[in-house]
């Protein structure tokens, strides 16, 4: 577990990244992957997956004799997180000693100061054209190649905790490279398809090149590193997936792009999770309502996205009551602005699973003067008609270009997880 995490978060580099990495974890499993443009045989008991851009959605079929009378049982998470995105058409320098920059753009929210003085990667998606049309190609470095340097705290005075950041001229990442056409050159070596212009469309990101870690003595130790949030989840998700067996219920895995900055095809409000359910209902039954009967009888939703742990070097910030600690199993979240899913029948079937799990758990709300985040969960329970439960395990730093949790609520999270498709 502790290996598989720290490989899984350290090689997921981008939300298409990630989704790859978990259609090969699910292949070697038996998972069939099916394309969304194609007919699809299913039986009961089935298992299999669909990708779509940085979105997946896995499940495995009811093997009940009436499967439509039973509903699906479905965990949600995202798999995309805070970055900072090159913008390649303003590219400058690189001639006679001066570095090449590369200005970015803000990806979501995230924390801007701990992405300084790093050593930065890069890693997106170069699009080729085919006879078959356009076709997007992952690619990543294999090292770091930039760095974004912080300014003298002579100059800018950045020990006064007054400094901010101003994303269009301070934020630039330089490369030690002659101009924009080399760095391509380097990038696009290893491509299987080559792309017909030296400057191709690309989307690219900058990633941290350092590797998630454990981080203490004990045998729970801590876990830091890059896209804790929202790629943990994903993670626990598809280990109780492929923990366990075939029951009366259908289990669905949805795991979602965009939840920071908005909505797409790919996202939560998109038409994928329904489509999907839909054409597994109808697989069960020719009934024009046969969809309708499934999200009926379905039990509420999962939406698993981490929570803010006690900092204990921050205490104001929390209500000593809703506080979560680190290593203390998941967090329950309620917000009564909805900005989280949970209701007070959520609440109940949440501590039911946990006990079923033997899982520690824990709840976090905001202090009442201060704002929180949101999740897919309001998104998802409105569209499908099926309640969500919002919950999360408790991390520091959230948003950071390395956050850290601990690992024994990564094991906790995966339980409750598959306790919910057993109970």
């Amino acid at each position: 577990m502790q290996h598989d995490i720290l490989e899984f978060l350290t090689a997921s580099y981008t939300p298409y990244h990630a989704v790859g990495n978990l259609a090969m974890q699910l292949q070697e499993a038996g998972f069939r992957h099916l394309e969304e443009s194609a007919h699809w045989e299913l039986q009961p008991g089935d298992c299999g997956f669909v990708v779509r851009g940085g979105a997946l959605i896995a499940f495995r079929l009811s093997g009940a004799r009436q499967p439509e009378s039973h509903g699906f049982r479905i965990a949600l998470a995202h798999t995309d997180s805070p970055s900072l995105k090159l913008k390649l058409a303003d590219a400058k320098g690189g001639k006679d000693g001066e570095p090449l920059r590369i200005p970015v753009e803000v990806y979501g929210g995230p924390i801007l100061s701990t992405w300084l003085d790093r050593p930065l990667g890069l890693a997106g998606r170069i699009a080729v054209m085919t006879d078959d049309g356009p076709v997007a190609q992952l690619i990543a470095s294999e090292g770091p190649l930039a760095v974004i340097p912080n300014p003298p705290p002579h100059f800018a005075n950045t020990n006064s905790g007054h400094f901010s950041y101003n994303a269009q001229e301070n934020l630039a990442a330089l490369f030690d490279a002659p101009d924009l056409a080399s760095l391509y050159e380097l990038i696009l070596s290893g491509m299987p398809l080559q792309p017909s212009k030296t400057l191709p469309a690309a989307e690219l990101h900058l990633y941290s090149t350092m590797p998630a870690q454990l981080i203490g003595l004990s045998s729970t130790p801590y876990i830091q590193g890059a896209h804790i949030d929202d790629l943990s989840s994903c993670h626990s998700i598809i280990e109780a997936l492929l923990a366990s067996p075939v029951s009366a219920e259908t289990q669905v895995a949805a795991l979602f792009n965009l939840e920071e900055v908005g909505q797409s095809f790919d996202s939560a409000g998109s038409n994928f999770l329904p489509r999907v359910l839909s054409r597994i209902a109808h697989s069960f039954s020719a009934e024009p309502d046969a969809t309708t009967r499934m999200l009926a009888n379905s039990q509420p939703m999962l939406s698993i996205d981490v929570a803010h742990a006690f900092n204990p070097n921050f205490a104001s910030f929390y209500d000593p009551g809703y506080a979560p600690k680190v290593g203390g199993g998941p967090a329950l979240k309620l917000n009564a602005q909805l900005r989280y899913a949970t209701t007070v029948l959520g609440e109940a079937f949440f501590q039911q699973i946990a006990e079923k799990a033997n899982v520690p758990t824990q709840v976090f709300e905001a202090r009442s003067d201060m704002p929180c985040g949101g999740t897919i969960g309001p998104i998802t329970a409105a569209s499908l008609g099926i309640p969500a439960i919002d919950m999360g395990i408790p991390i520091w730093a959230m948003h950071s270009l390395r956050e850290t949790a601990s690992i024994a609520d990564v094991a906790y999270l995966t339980r409750f997880v598959q306790a919910y498709w057993e109970l």
